[in-house]
């Protein structure tokens, strides 16, 4: 005898995997302690699950599919940072967003490890690395 089907009203979300949550702590981090005393960043945090319920309650108050997970401001400027895991790709939402999120001026980033964030806040002008807090964060 075969396993009953079993029918969902929405597909279940992967969960976020160990390395990509490790990069998104040390974002978090990395910009409290090296953000200019004038940035203003925060985490988007779109990608839990949740019940159909909740998910529709949420679209309809607004929430968008495919938002970078951290939204930076600087002198006018919005920054957008995406993270991912080694293996990691762009959903088609999240290729959606970057292209609006481009085409409405912002600067968009993928990132992928602690040295491609770095880089990218440096380039972006909003953090300078403080001394000594690679080996520190890294060691965790």
């Amino acid at each position: 005898m075969s396993a009953p089907i079993r029918f969902h009203a929405h597909k279940p979300k992967k969960k976020r995997k160990p390395r990509e949550l490790g990069l998104h702590k040390f974002t978090a981090q990395y910009l409290a302690f090296a953000a200019h005393h004038d940035v203003l960043f925060f985490h988007c945090p779109n990608g839990e699950a949740r019940s159909a319920a909740t998910g529709a309650k949420l679209k309809a108050m607004g929430v968008l599919a495919g938002v970078a997970d951290f939204v930076i401001l600087r002198g006018g400027f919005c920054f957008f940072l995406e993270l991912k895991g080694p293996k990691g790709k762009q959903s088609v939402t999240q290729k959606v967003f970057k292209q609006r999120a481009i085409e409405a001026g912002a600067a968009y980033e993928v990132a992928d490890s602690p040295e491609a964030v770095r880089e990218t806040l440096r380039r972006w002008g909003v953090a300078t690395p403080p001394r000594g807090f690679l080996r520190l964060s890294e060691a965790a």
